[in-house]
């Protein structure tokens, strides 16, 4: 019994804190590095993941939404905030990316909450819409997200998600019991930088 209660108890810790919560950020945004890679440059990826399209923010979610698991990232961090655009960090059920927050996202959230989106949400669910995918010159992410794990910086961009759309959807807090690998330092998504011919072999020397 107590052998059983032990293996129970393991599963339980691996397990998402939340069933909404999905491996999806690999899978989406790998092949799109890959494909980018090889363009002449970096471009921005508009609609990456459609607008929420909610009748209201607390309004039932309709199947299609609760099914896409892109809808739901975790909130670890926030980094910066500069001009009422906030650089933060989230994850899915796997990994962590870097975010971007519009001045207009944080406006609509937090007259929708009545809460700073900074405050008391770490480790919180949001529900996201509305989301581009950029990418960043190392240097910036220096500066905005503060990066400086040396696997990353040796990077020349960084895709990041920029989110125009999102609300809280668990303010529950849940802390994990195990720490989550950034997306970039995962060997499928390295291999996929290496098509980078003229921007990955350059390295960003900047401070």
């Amino acid at each position: 019994m107590f052998v059983s209660s032990i293996i129970v108890d393991e599963w339980i810790k691996m397990r998402s804190e939340s069933v909404y919560l999905r491996s999806w950020l690999e899978a989406s945004i790998c092949p799109m590095v890959r494909a980018h890679s090889r363009a002449p440059m970096w471009p921005q990826v508009h609609h990456f993941i459609p607008k929420l399209d909610l009748k209201s923010p607390d309004s039932h979610l309709p199947p299609r939404i609760v099914a896409d698991a892109r809808r739901f990232v975790k909130v670890t961090r926030f980094h910066k905030i500069n001009k009422f655009r906030v650089y933060a960090s989230a994850r899915d059920d796997c990994c962590v990316v870097l975010v971007e927050f519009t001045p207009k996202c944080v406006a609509r959230f937090e007259r929708y909450h009545r809460l700073r989106i900074t405050a008391e949400t770490t480790n919180t669910i949001f529900l996201i819409g509305r989301v581009s995918l950029k990418y960043v010159p190392i240097a910036q992410a220096r500066q905005s997200w503060h990066v400086n794990s040396p696997s990353v910086t040796d990077l020349h961009v960084l895709p990041v998600l920029v989110v125009d759309e999102c609300v809280a959807f668990d303010l529950d807090q849940v802390i994990p019991h195990r720490a989550f690998p950034y997306l970039y330092e995962q060997d499928k998504f390295l291999d996929c930088m290496k098509d980078d011919g003229k921007k990955y072999a350059k390295k960003d020397t900047s401070v």
